[in-house]
């Protein structure tokens, strides 16, 4: 119960703050998806080794996978796990867009 409290208030906040996301993103996201993204977006800034940039990207994948392993772990007793990591997905691929948004506009992102 409080999850489900948990999820459905975390998604309204989003919904409420981020015009350009939806409770749809939720119902689509998978690990696999979400690494893709990272993939892509090595592939597109092609960032060097140990930079801020790289050391994000590594961070958000690590901790996505993580993520993807606790919400199997604990599945078979917690109901809403699943759409609970596909939350925190999505919430960590906005963070990185607009993590990028600020670099593309010339913004100091070392200290954010």
């Amino acid at each position: 119960m409080i999850l489900s409290d948990t999820i459905s208030t975390t998604k309204k906040s989003f919904c409420s703050h981020f015009d350009s996301w939806s409770e749809s993103n939720i119902d689509v996201s998978t690990i696999e998806g979400f690494l893709e993204y990272i993939e892509h977006e090595r592939l597109t800034h092609i960032p060097h080794r140990g930079s801020t940039l790289d050391r994000v990207l590594k961070w958000a994948e690590y901790f996505a996978i993580q993520v993807s392993g606790y919400a199997k772990a604990v599945s078979p007793f917690l109901p809403g796990s699943q759409v609970a990591a596909k939350l925190i997905w999505e919430a960590s691929r906005t963070l990185l867009e607009v993590h990028n948004s600020y670099r593309h506009v010339g913004y100091n992102t070392n200290n954010i």
